[in-house]
Order: C-alpha cells, then structure tokens, then sequence
C-alpha cells in the first residue's frame, strides 16, 4: 500500500523523495553491476585463444583495476556519490590513472610493433568499441533518468565503460607493445566520449519535454 503523503510536511516530503532516489540509485546501479558481472564472468571462463596473455598474479590484478575504473565510473555518472564538479574531475583522474597503470601492468617497452599495426590493432579497437558501448546503452536504460544534470558526467562516463571493454580485451588479447595498447585499447574511449554526449543530450531532450 503506497504511504499516503497528505500529512507529511515539505520537509518530510523532500527528505522522502530524496531517499527513494538514493534507493533507486543503489538498485540500478548493483543491477549494472551484476549485468556486467555476468558478461565478464562468461568471457573469462570461455576459451581465450592461444595469443591470449598468461593469466599471472599480474595479469589478475590488471584485471580488477579495470573493472574497479568500470564500477566506479558507472557510479559516479548515476550519482554514488553526489560530487561537486572538482571532486568528479578528481575522481576521473583516479579513474584515467587506474586504466593507465593496469595498461602499464602488462605493457612490454621492447616489445616490437607489428609489420601492420592498423591491421592488428584494428579488432580490438572495434571490439572495445562495441563491448563498452553496448555497457553504455545498458547503463543509459537502466538509469539514464538518474543521471544526473550537474556537473557533466560524460566523460567519466566513457572511462568508466572504457573499462569494461579493456576487462573483455584483457581476456583475449596477447598484445603488449605500448602503441597497440595505448591506440587501440585505450583509444576508444575518445570515440565514446562522443557517444556519451549524445546520450546526455538526449536525456536533457526526454527531460524538458516529459
């Protein structure tokens, strides 16, 4: 039966509205989670391929610093927790320096590039693209009407996801030479910035004409 709202104060009645959103808020994001969950437990325990890179302790640690970056950055975006804008350009510092040094964990200095680094580098670049957009639009409509207006979490957003897709290419790629790594791993989160501009704006569009 919904709680009648007939005698409840101004005050009651924000400080209600205002823990239904941090209820929806957790629910949508542990839902993410636990979606993404899935989806990387699926990859890691499916056949790698043999180029794939040895699963070590380092290996392992690159891999929770990715998905950590991931988790933290959909976070933020939905609002856990609310932050002014310094602590979001903060907290997308720790984020960046998190995926470089997972990055760093595996990369090789004396690796040799190949003969055809657009050639070999090309797949991962669309397969992260994918992987971490598809993450984008699973988060966008699981709580895109909580994300919030202020400050701009777009770029927080495409770190964030960015990690999602580095986690699925750490489990099937074997590549360590830095250009392919920083280029071609690293490198789409440009292009989703891009696309997570879009869905900004489009949620302000649903917003203003709800």
């Amino acid at each position: 039966m919904a709680e009648s709202t007939t005698h409840l104060s101004a005050p009651d009645q924000i400080r209600r509205d205002l823990r239904r959103l941090r209820r929806d808020r957790v629910i949508m994001l542990a839902g993410y989670i636990v979606i993404i969950s899935a989806f990387l437990g699926f990859t890691f325990f499916s056949h790698a391929g043999e180029y794939a890179l040895e699963r070590t302790p380092t290996w392992y640690f690159a891999l929770v610093l990715m998905f950590l970056s991931s988790a933290g950055g959909a976070a933020l975006t939905i609002g856990i927790p609310l932050v002014s804008r310094r602590a979001l350009l903060t907290a997308g510092a720790v984020i960046l320096a998190a995926i470089l040094g997972a990055l760093l964990l595996v990369m090789d200095f004396q690796a040799a590039m190949p003969e055809d680094p657009l050639g070999a580098g090309w797949h991962c670049f669309v397969s992260c693209t994918m992987v971490a957009g598809a993450s984008m639009l699973a988060l966008g409509f699981l709580s895109g009407r909580l994300w919030r207006r202020f400050p701009d979490p777009g770029w927080i957003l495409a770190l964030g996801l960015t990690g999602v897709g580095l986690s699925a290419l750490h489990m099937r790629c074997g590549g360590t030479d830095p250009v392919h790594l920083i280029v071609f791993h690293l490198g789409p989160v440009l292009l989703l910035y891009g696309l997570a501009r879009g869905l900004i704006a489009l949620r302000e569009f649903v917003l203003r004409n709800d």
